[in-house]
């Protein structure tokens, strides 16, 4: 999957396999190490420095160490309640970026996150497949890190992205626009998404190739027109009528002719 959250992912999937219990155990044990060796070198410096009795600085010593038993429990659960929360938290983060990744990598769409420079921070195959057939963008490397000029170069395709970049910054709103760039006809849309702060933070680009559907279209309408053109030609009259609605819903320039009827006259109702 390509994208520069990988580290992030990762380090979120070290967390799901701590264990809750030996990690507030790791921490309290460190705790009471130090805490421990702090009190017997504090004591032991009074005791050398002021010549008190032996038994009142061993007396210290150990109600100290009693005093670090009793708080380093208390803080070990306290810190077991924390990390297995933490852990639970963490456990259903990652399995919901692991599904969004999935789930993005594997769909038909172009999907790319940029931050607001608009420096590539994640895309998925399909935006990578129609950049490389389009543009010749090759790998995910092109794209991460990268921003608009440096993947596609000096394009009006490039100026166009980066119009729609600013345009969803400064509005905080989704913006769309039809890109075409040499025989290709693409369907932009730039979403934003915002900090904790409410500003923008990154943007989602969602890019759909719709030149096949433009080709059909096209192809739609010449055979609609050569069919039209047709059926005006001919010398007789082709009507339609719908029985259930009781009206009639075509007929070709042949009725002005054979019926009389002038253009004025007579209306498709």
């Amino acid at each position: 999957i390509h994208n520069s959250f990988m580290g992030k992912t990762a380090s979120n999937r070290n967390f799901r396999n701590l264990n809750p219990s030996k990690q507030a155990l790791k921490v309290c044990l460190i705790f009471s190490v130090l805490s421990a060796l702090w009190i017997v070198f504090t004591d032991l410096y009074h005791y050398i420095s002021t010549g008190d009795e032996f038994s009142d600085f061993l007396f210290s010593v150990i109600k100290g160490l009693i005093y670090v038993i009793i708080s380093g429990t208390v803080f070990y659960f306290i810190l077991r309640k924390f990390f297995t929360r933490f852990h639970y938290a963490i456990t259903e983060l990652s399995l919901s970026e692991e599904k969004f990744r999935t789930l993005a990598d594997n769909i038909d769409i172009g999907i790319t996150r940029r931050d607001t420079e608009g420096k590539g921070l994640f895309v998925n195959r399909a935006s990578l497949v129609t950049s490389g057939r389009i543009a010749g963008v090759k790998g995910a490397d092109s794209v991460l890190g990268k921003t608009f000029r440096e993947t596609y170069g000096d394009t009006p395709v490039t100026e166009v992205l980066l119009s729609m970049l600013d345009e969803t910054i400064k509005s905080k709103k989704p913006a769309a626009r039809e890109l075409v760039y040499k025989d290709y006809h693409l369907e932009g849309r730039f979403i934003p998404e915002f900090d904790e702060k409410g500003n923008v933070g990154s943007v989602i680009t969602i890019v759909t190739d719709r030149t096949a559907e433009k080709l059909q279209l096209e192809k739609l309408r010449e055979s609609e027109f050569f069919n039209k053109t047709l059926l005006n030609s001919l010398p007789a009259l082709v009507y339609i009528y719908e029985p259930i609605a009781m009206r009639n819903i075509y007929t070709n320039d042949s009725i002005f002719e054979i019926l009389g009827y002038t253009p004025g006259s007579f209306h498709v109702q």
